[in-house]
């Protein structure tokens, strides 16, 4: 069996891995340890894996006897929906506090997208947030910039006091 494996990872106690549901895959538990495993659904910000999932029961991408029923595959589909949904309510702060994070949000929703039945449940993100201001100079810096006034030595012309008009009182 082991011959056939594409891949093949040795695992230890307390470790975590991740499969990729598009692609058959199997544990083996060696030994006297418990291992507990789970199968989810799951979507990553990642454009490629999200490209693996919009081909769930493509005949060139998944064995037939192993195709998702529609109705389930639209549940999951809607289910992501949902998820992608409440995350876009998080970009603004995302923009701010995470911004690559934000900008895989968006280009995963992109791929998602693409789908007709996501493209009818997600609604296109939120613009991105302009960058935060740039922080002010220093204080110190400042009063170098200051230009010299009457009270520090130089004339009220040479700091840039305008004149009186001529003949005004």
């Amino acid at each position: 069996m082991l011959r056939s494996a594409c891949r093949v990872a040795l695992v230890e106690p307390g470790d975590v891995f991740l499969f990729s549901g598009a692609q058959a895959h199997a544990t083996l538990v060696l030994g006297d340890e418990l291992c507990l495993g789970a199968y989810e659904s799951f979507i990553s910000l990642s454009p490629l894996h999200d490209q693996v999932f919009l081909h769930t029961n493509c005949a060139a991408m998944h064995y037939e006897e192993c195709h998702a029923e529609a109705i389930d595959l639209k549940d999951i589909q809607l289910d992501i929906a949902d998820q992608i949904i409440i995350a876009c309510e998080q970009l603004p702060a995302l923009d701010r506090s995470e911004p690559r994070t934000a900008a895989r949000l968006r280009a995963a929703i992109a791929v998602l997208r693409s789908n007709a039945v996501l493209a009818h449940e997600i609604p296109a993100p939120p613009a991105p947030a302009p960058p935060p201001p740039r922080p002010q100079a220093q204080a110190k810096d400042k009063e170098e910039e200051q230009p010299a006034t009457a009270e520090a030595g130089g004339s009220a012309e040479a700091a840039g006091a305008e004149k009186p008009l001529a003949g005004a009182q």
